[in-house]
């Protein structure tokens, strides 16, 4: 999308400039016009390569993740540790499964872990558990008009939660946290959803 919106404002002002009489002055300014453009465009093919990368090496850690666990419990911990070590945004993941009507923390790491080791939410209860519901991610800002308790408690500044569905049915969430990011790219939610 990046390249092709440099493209089409290149094309505007070669249009534009077609229009004036060509001056050596213009020619040094189209040069540096072009340059610029190209730089910006391998800066977005980089991003965009750096982001697939480290998506694809995740997944493969999850992988490994899943032979190497020697039961649900640690493999929830390892896939959480890989998202905290691959996604530099975020300092704390939790998974919640869903047991009746409750969600009960099962796997937690980064900051503030011990403080919700023993957590559980009923189906639907706050902001974060409303995904078991709607069955869609939720996102919360601490900034946002809503205060949140949970939030102001670990010092996050924004939540991601993304529910786990098996079988049409909603079987637990994922969550992320970051201390120090307003909000998460597209590509690291992304990245929590394929995990």
């Amino acid at each position: 999308e990046v390249i092709a919106e440099y493209a089409t404002l290149r094309e505007c002002l070669m249009r534009l400039w077609e229009r004036e009489p060509v001056a050596p002055r213009r020619l040094a300014e189209l040069r540096l016009f072009n340059h610029a453009i190209d730089k910006a465009v391998a800066e977005s093919v980089s991003r965009y390569v750096h982001a697939r990368d480290r998506a694809l090496q995740a997944l493969d850690r999850v992988s490994t993740a899943a032979f190497e666990s020697k039961d649900v419990d640690d493999f929830l911990g390892r896939l959480l540790r890989v998202l905290v070590e691959t996604t530099p945004a975020i300092d704390t993941a939790a998974i919640l499964m869903r047991e009746g009507e409750c969600l009960r923390v099962r796997a937690v790491v980064g900051v503030g872990h011990e403080s919700v080791l023993d957590m559980s939410l009923a189906v639907g209860e706050g902001s974060a558990a409303r995904v078991a519901v709607e069955r869609r991610p939720v996102v919360l800002c601490a900034k946002s008009d809503t205060p949140n308790s949970l939030l102001e408690k670990l010092g996050i500044k924004v939540l991601c939660s993304v529910p786990l569905v098996d079988d049409g049915h909603v079987i637990g969430m994922a969550l992320m946290g970051s201390r120090s990011a307003h909000e998460f790219s597209e590509q690291d939610e992304r990245l929590l959803a394929a995990i």
